[in-house]
């Protein structure tokens, strides 16, 4: 089973919001999505990764076990269709997702990620990344992801949220986050597939992102049929925590435009 957090789910749910989170991050990371989501009507739902939070281990595990687990746990919670919104590495399964279920989808709001996959030197980084954290433990994670994530203007302003987000980090198994790198090293390309996304698709990029930068962002938005970009303002790689109202607003107009 994988564990997740939910709010206005309903005995049936033709619509409903579900977020999936960045590497090596939860799903308490949308929290304030969550919130903005369900005040405006919309069930909402994020789910955990394998070996995060209470999500079962799973060995070997791919995007593709993932999507299909994901899918079952919709079904068994009546959920008809999602809008998914995936960040990073959920980016990354939003591909997965519509190339296998996308009867599922309403949707997408794809933030922060890219459609290509790894290349050699990318995956070696990874494997350097896991034989790292075999020796330190979880600190490799954040000493490596955390100067990377925001813009200089939230490591200023924001310590806490630097803080919070450090601890989450930290607070997960080093095998839980090596087996994401591996399903990270693993992934598909997907660069085909972006013109036969043909539901509703917004793209969110913070322009001082520098793991999957604005000139990505454009790029899939030029091969996705009919895709909307939003670049927000001094945000890096995770702008739903760095400016969650301004994202907010941004995810509660691509709802009500799928609804206008």
């Amino acid at each position: 089973m994988l564990s997740y957090i939910e709010k206005n789910i309903k005995e049936k749910n033709e619509h409903a919001v579900l977020f999936w989170h960045a590497f090596p991050l939860s799903a308490d990371m949308w929290e304030k999505q969550i919130d903005a989501v369900t005040a405006a009507g919309y069930p909402a739902i994020a789910t955990n990764v394998y070996g995060v939070k209470g999500s079962q281990k799973k060995e070997n595990w791919t995007f593709n076990h993932y999507v299909a687990d994901v899918a079952q746990l919709l079904g068994k919670l009546h959920i008809e269709q999602v809008t998914l919104v995936g960040i990073s590495m959920g980016g990354y399964q939003a591909f997965a997702m519509h190339k296998k279920f996308p009867g599922l989808l309403r949707s997408v709001v794809l933030c922060d990620t890219r459609a290509e996959a790894d290349t050699d030197g990318a995956r070696k980084n990874r494997f350097d990344f896991i034989d790292a954290l075999a020796q330190n433990g979880s600190q490799e994670a954040v000493s490596r992801m955390i100067p990377n994530f925001f813009a200089k203007s939230t490591y200023r302003d924001k310590q806490a949220l630097v803080d919070w987000t450090s601890k989450l980090i930290f607070s997960h198994e080093p095998e839980a986050i090596a087996d994401q790198l591996r399903a990270l090293a693993s992934r598909d390309d997907s660069t085909d597939h972006l013109p036969k996304m043909n539901c509703p698709v917004t793209i969110i990029v913070g322009d001082k992102d520098k793991l999957a930068p604005p000139e990505i962002a454009k790029s899939m938005q030029s091969q996705i049929p009919n895709a909307k970009l939003e670049i927000l303002a001094d945000s890096g790689h995770l702008p739903n925590l760095e400016h969650p109202d301004v994202f907010n607003q941004v995810l509660l107009n691509h709802l009500a435009a799928l609804d206008g």
